[in-house]
């Protein structure tokens, strides 16, 4: 399950905790191929602050998926639709609600 809302954003695959929009330091939507490890499709990039990372309890598999792909040591958080319900317009959608300030990274 992943969850967009007024606390931030939920990914029951990565950790227990949410990651809060006071914690977000970039968000954008990476296009199909990239990274693809993550799964086929587009996901969610998400920087997070560093003091937030150090904070922030991973899964066991995430821990070693993310570790492994070296991007959580620059603490970027993918977090894909795949799997899920939910599809990455969607996800656009609830960002445009929640957390509309993703645009400027998104468009700029």
């Amino acid at each position: 399950m992943i969850s967009i809302g007024t606390p931030g954003i939920f990914d029951w695959r990565l950790s227990s905790d949410w990651i809060p929009w006071s914690a977000v330091r970039k968000l954008v939507i990476m296009p199909d191929g990239m990274y693809g490890w993550f799964g086929y499709g587009r996901y969610l990039s998400v920087e997070i602050d560093p003091v937030f990372k150090k904070t922030f309890r991973l899964t066991p598999f995430s821990r070693a998926f993310l570790l492994a792909s070296f991007l959580f040591q620059f603490g970027i958080v993918p977090i894909n639709p795949n799997g899920t319900e939910g599809t990455i317009e969607e996800m656009t959608q609830a960002l445009d609600r929640y957390f509309p300030q993703w645009r400027k990274w998104q468009d700029g």
